[in-house]
């Protein structure tokens, strides 16, 4: 979906909605790993709020909620 959805935006806004997409991150309730949307496939571009999803953790591989937050990108290790 993200690809689609990029294939449809022009140059600038493109790259501004992966660099926000980047600073939102989804925390693990299992670990508490911090991996941002973008690492995940996903797309956030003028959201707001802070969703809980259910994903696979990339670090303890194991499904459950993760929260989303925007944070600033040095705030954060993966």
């Amino acid at each position: 979906m993200r690809g689609f959805m990029m294939r449809l935006m022009p140059g600038k806004m493109k790259q501004a909605a992966e660099i926000e997409s980047r600073q939102w991150v989804a925390r693990c309730k299992h670990c508490g790993a911090d991996n941002s949307i973008w690492d995940f496939g996903g797309l956030r571009y003028g959201a707001s709020g802070r969703p809980t999803k259910l994903l696979k953790c990339p670090k303890c591989r194991r499904h459950g909620a993760h929260t989303f937050e925007k944070r600033d990108p040095g705030s954060w290790q993966v």
